[in-house]
């Protein structure tokens, strides 16, 4: 309203506002809270209000429609995008449209981890867990490490955010639902910025499961799925347990190009009933620090017919033939007992261990020829409990 020089009023306008729009973001923060204010025009109406968004510096598209009785909204912006502006339109009920001031916001790319790498999967001897082992860049403190499994390398869940402790190496123990001789899985760790806005991936790491095919009775074959995380395999060592030593032995290796192996068993004495493998798969290539690990499959075993000879006959004071004992395959561990006896009952010789036997003496002194008792037990490998007993003869 105005007055002219006698104190004359003008002709009242009607009321006008503009879009004023204003925003306001946290440090490392996704959300952008924008607002605006009214626009009034009277008699005309808003009908709508839209907001316009610009990556980057790049064409303003339109990101959300609003009614007209709102005046603010979240946005959710992201981290690997540095640069956002925003103005609102106003669509009003003349068929016009009008436009606020335009803002402009950016954050720098959070700081994140230069490497995050698994370095293998190691399966215990009993199929039900896995040892993982990590090397990632602890030069930046974060929340922690979120480890993910997956059976069928698509459909990862996480198990487990791990601890962090400032130390580059660590390692976690997983138990997954099903035992890793009838699945295989896989890993892969997720580390998060400085801002847990962005997260580095790792290495895809899997587990090998080896599997065993005895419909020859000669041959047990062998097959695994490839291991799955390094740059290069240098090849597969196949390793069998016979009941020797309780990790087994190294029996042969093929090439990383093979995931089969035929262990010809038609010659094998083993004191065992059960034969089981495992396979480690060997790194090559260039690990992240140049340290190149091992990992192992889950075992695989077969349970074979006990079989058990005993000798009628001996000969102590000859070089050949000079030791009485039971050849014994396939029996159960630690149930072996082997014991001979006189004519009057009286025990010349009891041992446990399969591969000892009697020399004909007892305390010191060769025995005469004659005819001895001999009782075997143990457990075969259908767990019955087998006493055999027999005669043997001594010939000096």
């Amino acid at each position: 309203m105005a007055f002219d020089s006698c104190y004359n009023t003008s002709l009242r306008t009607n009321p006008h506002n503009n879009i004023v729009l204003s925003y306001s973001r946290e440090a490392c923060s996704s959300k952008i809270n924008l607002s605006w204010s009214k626009y009034l025009a009277d008699p005309v109406n808003v009908i709508l209000y839209e907001i316009y968004v610009s990556l980057n510096n790049g064409d303003f598209n339109l990101y959300q429609t609003y009614n007209q009785d709102t005046t603010s909204s979240v946005f959710i912006a992201d981290p690997t995008v540095v640069n956002y502006c925003f103005y609102i339109r106003a669509t009003l009920s003349n068929g016009h449209q009008v436009n606020s001031n335009k803002i402009c916001t950016s954050q720098p790319l959070p700081q994140q981890v230069a490497f995050a790498y698994i370095r293998n999967s190691v399966v215990d001897l009993e199929n039900e867990k896995v040892d993982l082992e990590f090397y990632v860049d602890a030069s930046l403190p974060v929340r922690g490490y979120d480890l993910y499994r997956s059976p069928n390398n698509i459909d990862f869940t996480l198990i487990k955010t791990l601890s962090y402790t400032g130390s580059n190496t660590f390692s976690y123990t997983d138990k997954p639902p099903i035992t890793l001789n009838k699945s295989n899985y896989f890993y892969k760790l997720h580390v998060p910025d400085e801002c847990d806005l962005l997260f580095t991936p790792s290495n895809i790491v899997s587990t090998i499961k080896l599997s065993i095919d005895v419909s020859n009775p000669d041959i047990n074959v062998l097959t695994w799925n490839p291991f799955i995380g390094w740059d290069a395999i240098e090849g597969y060592d196949i390793y069998r347990i016979d009941g020797t030593t309780p990790l087994g032995f190294p029996l042969d290796n093929v090439q990383s190009s093979s995931n089969r192996y035929e262990d010809n068993i038609s010659s094998m004495v083993s004191t065992s009933d059960k034969i089981t493998y495992y396979i480690i798969a060997k790194e090559s290539g260039a690990a992240p620090d140049g340290t190149l690990t091992e990992s192992r499959s889950s075992t695989a075993s077969v349970v074979k017919e006990s079989l058990v000879f005993v000798p009628n006959s001996f000969t102590p004071m000859e070089n050949v033939n000079d030791v009485f004992k039971p050849f014994c395959s396939f029996i159960r561990l630690g149930t072996y007992r082997f014991r001979v006896f006189n004519r009057n009952g009286e025990i010349l010789f009891d041992t446990k261990d399969p591969d000892e036997g009697w020399d004909g003496t007892f305390k010191g002194k060769n025995c005469p020829t004659t005819t001895y008792v001999y009782k075997v037990e143990f457990i075969n490998s259908q767990g019955e409990k087998i006493n055999k007993a027999g005669t043997v003869n001594l010939i000096n």
